[in-house]
């Protein structure tokens, strides 16, 4: 037989007590029916209605329960920016609320919670900003939070954009990579990426590691480190047409060097794209290599040649910056390949210049042929262009 001290009795007896009461209010604590439930949503009594809506055994979560929490949350949610309720304590709650399976992969749900969490965000760098950098670090902190609790399908990806516009606002631009980072990888961004600014915080990416424009070859594994296939297809519109734009050699190399690694040029778009890399002073390295043997089987297909030509003809402006270069010899050794496999375009080029100093071609942006000048100069003493070019070139000035 056991004997207790007064005190160890006392104590016994105390947390027999406090199990008791306990387990007393436990039975005793209202467990709400689907009735009840409904009688709240009708009330708009949301804060009650979500504080029980688990009371219903997980086996009776039918779909008359699931479309009650559907329209409560849908409901609060519209309440809540209605009445600007923008307090901390409330976004704890919503947030809370995101972690429900039932809402978690709602699109109605997920949509109103961006708008509100942008909205509040807002409101928190606003006025962190006119407080201390320590309360706009507890701002950033909880856009990280939100981000992170979202889930990562197409609806939301539009979310982690304009929460990196409100970092472009309010913070270091270099935050904008936790947002843009996320969606570049997602294998839903698709379409997302079609946007400028997601286009060029990955080109910048890519250019830092330095591989494209030097290896070629290496650059489809280095393109998946920062992309999904799905998000890349929709930045491959961009990428032609900045090969095009671009006045920066390395740039165009590196633009070209991606759509080739990752096979997204047609037989004729490859022999346009590469042809023009070279006409705009190509770097050395393995893709002029790649270029001048392109370049080189143009010489053996008059077809492919013309083909090429027809689409330098839809061009507001014609590629030359090669005719620019101060090293003569590289040029000679350049223009001996161009004019030798593809003189068409050389010819073209001149002509239009021509053209375009005798008054038959009017251009709003200028010389469609801002080297010509210089073409003409540099092939005074080779044989480059048809001696009745340079001829009538000097009759036009």
């Amino acid at each position: 037989m056991k004997y207790y001290t007064p005190i160890a009795y006392i104590l016994t007896c105390l947390v027999s007590l406090v199990f008791f009461v306990l387990s007393t209010y436990g039975a005793m604590s209202p467990t709400y029916s689907m009735r009840d439930l409904e009688i709240l949503s009708e009330e708009k009594n949301f804060i009650e209605f979500f504080d029980h809506a688990m009371d219903i055994r997980p086996l009776n979560r039918n779909t008359h329960w699931q479309d009650l929490v559907y329209k409560g949350a849908e409901n609060y949610l519209n309440e809540i920016i209605e009445t600007q309720q923008y307090g901390k304590e409330t976004i704890k709650y919503v947030e809370k609320l995101a972690f429900w399976p039932t809402l978690r992969n709602n699109e109605i749900f997920q949509v109103k919670r961006a708008q509100y969490g942008l909205k509040y965000f807002n409101i928190c760098l606003d006025n962190a900003r006119k407080g201390t950098s320590n309360e706009i670090k507890l701002c950033q902190e909880e856009m990280h939070t939100f981000w992170k609790n979202t889930p990562k399908d197409f609806i939301n990806l539009q979310l982690g954009i304009d929460l990196a516009v409100l970092v472009n606002q309010f913070l270091p631009s270099s935050d904008v990579g936790f947002y843009y980072s996320t969606i570049l990888l997602n294998k839903y961004a698709g379409s997302t990426c079609d946007k400028t600014e997601l286009v060029d915080f990955f080109l910048k990416q890519i250019e830092s590691q330095n591989v494209c424009e030097n290896s070629p070859s290496s650059c489809d594994k280095v393109i998946d480190q920062f992309a999904s296939s799905s998000c890349f297809e929709y930045m491959v519109p961009h990428l032609k047409q900045r090969i095009l734009d671009s006045q920066n050699p390395k740039l165009k190399g590196l633009y070209l060097s991606m759509l080739h690694a990752k096979k997204y040029l047609t037989p004729l778009e490859i022999d346009f794209f590469f042809t023009s890399y070279v006409l705009d002073g190509p770097s050395n390295g393995q893709l002029f290599n790649l270029a001048w043997n392109i370049i080189n089987e143009l010489g053996k297909n008059h077809k492919r040649r013309e083909a090429v030509l027809d689409k330098f003809k839809q061009l507001p402006w014609l590629p030359g910056e090669l005719f620019k270069t101060s090293n003569q010899e590289r040029l000679k050794i350049i223009m001996s390949l161009l004019s030798k496999n593809i003189p068409e375009y050389l010819d073209y080029y001149a002509m239009t210049c021509i053209r375009y100093l005798r008054g038959e071609i009017q251009s709003t942006s200028g010389n469609p042929t801002p080297g010509c000048h210089e073409l003409f100069k540099k092939s005074d003493k080779e044989n480059w262009l048809p001696p009745h070019f340079k001829q009538t070139y000097q009759q036009s000035l």
